[in-house]
């Protein structure tokens, strides 16, 4: 006999396969070139950091050794300590696993990379639909944070970057279904693997701001379902109990290993480099500032973004499923993460990070605040779909009046994006 949460899954997954047909048209258009093998990530940390590690770990493998130690690096190291040799992450074991025969060439970690580009896609669309009830706004965010400016600009030279990033969305799309539809324990785990899952895949300050988004979302979905504290204590204990054991083969050496180098011992100015603050320009003028645009979300999904967080009204969705629709509490959680992580991308050429470094834990461990863009990005996108949810909400003759506005304010923002794009190259 099905359950209600049997029901409700089956109607969340019926209808999808074409939204979800379409972002991987999508994407294998954009990689195209990178799949049919006539183009490459540029060599970099790319080629010579992360394909390097992930050859040494197939060739252990098949030699049938767990790759706990690198002899010839430096005189030996402890290969499995390094975080970002992901040596226990079981996607880069099914991709050694699949390309075996040809010796893990370079083309196969190309793939791995773009594979997780279409997860990232696909968990925004899974977390935007569930949060607006629409498979439009759910495409729109998996564009926006799939194809936008960051995962596609160094994450794609720094992998453990962009695999850490991309298990995000398919975490915080968990807990919500655990909170707000259930049944809440099987959810809350399955989100302490996937959070565990981003910690294997290599990068500490990434999978940092991951547990913080994680948390902070969790707890706002708890005081939405107001759910009991003891209650959200004990379902929140479930989850970090299975993330830490999920990933204890990660963490456990890389503590030990930190200790002994480098990164030990940093100071302030080690760690509170960020972007100057007209680096943000980029939302909406990709490239003027630099040569990557991790700011950018796309020009359309900035302006419905901005509708968000501009509308008045509070638009509820006609599916009667609790926790469906866009809300006020919503787009000002999803608000406040956009600006309090614009604020620490900053570093020290803002207000906001040189508090973290002394009150919040891990943010003293790591430089290059930048990299905090990343979740930018992702509440951007999330930002965007509520804001299309609300314009799709209006009735029609509103809808056109205000997709004029938006048009007009669309066109004076390419029109200044191609002025300062000009001065950039003049200059």
């Amino acid at each position: 006999m099905s359950t209600d949460s049997d029901r409700r899954f089956a109607r969340f997954t019926t209808g999808h396969w074409p939204a979800l047909a379409l972002w991987t048209a999508v994407w294998l258009l954009f990689f195209a070139p990178l799949l049919a093998g006539v183009a490459h990530i540029a060599n970099g940390d790319f080629s010579g950091q992360f394909h390097a590690f992930g050859l040494f770990q197939a060739r252990e493998m098949a030699a049938g050794r767990l790759p706990l130690w690198s002899p010839g690096s430096f005189g030996g190291f402890p290969f499995a300590a390094d975080p970002q040799s992901a040596a226990f992450y079981p996607l880069r074991w099914l991709t050694i696993l699949l390309s075996l025969p040809w010796d893990f060439p370079y083309y196969a970690l190309q793939l791995e990379a773009s594979l997780h580009i279409w997860l990232a896609g696909a968990f925004a669309y899974c977390l935007a639909y569930d949060i607006t009830r629409r498979r439009a706004t759910g495409l729109l965010a998996a564009f926006a944070f799939g194809l936008g400016g960051y995962l596609t600009s160094y994450p794609l030279l720094q992998l453990a970057i962009l695999e850490s990033i991309t298990w995000l969305p398919a975490i915080l799309f968990l807990l919500r279904r655990a909170l707000l539809n259930g049944p809440a324990r099987p959810l809350a785990a399955a989100a302490g693997v996937a959070l565990g899952l981003s910690v294997l895949a290599g990068h500490p300050q990434t999978a940092l701001h991951v547990v913080y988004v994680a948390a902070v979302y969790y707890l706002f979905l708890a005081w939405r379902a107001r759910r009991p504290i003891w209650a959200t204590v004990k379902l929140g204990a479930l989850l970090g109990v299975i993330a830490l054991g999920v990933s204890a083969a990660a963490w456990l050496p890389a503590v030990r290993y930190t200790a002994e180098t480098m990164r030990a011992n940093v100071d302030y100015a080690f760690v509170s480099s960020g972007f100057p603050l007209l680096d943000y320009l980029q939302l909406v003028a990709p490239g003027v500032r630099s040569l990557w645009s991790p700011q950018y979300i796309g020009l359309a999904a900035a302006l419905f973004a901005a509708l968000a967080l501009f509308q008045r009204d509070r638009v509820t969705a006609a599916d009667p499923t609790p926790g469906g629709g866009v809300s006020r509490s919503e787009i000002a959680c999803w608000g406040a993460v956009a600006l309090i992580t614009l604020c620490l991308s900053l570093g020290d050429n803002g207000i906001l990070f040189e508090l973290a470094y002394h009150v919040a834990p891990g943010f003293a461990l790591f430089r290059q605040q930048e990299r905090l863009a990343g979740v930018f990005s992702l509440a951007m996108a999330l930002l965007a779909a509520q804001g299309l949810a609300i314009w799709l909400s209006r009735p029609r003759p509103s809808r056109v009046a205000e997709g004029r506005a938006v048009l007009r304010v669309g066109g004076l923002l390419l029109l200044a994006g191609i002025t300062l794009a000009a001065m950039r190259d003049q200059a």
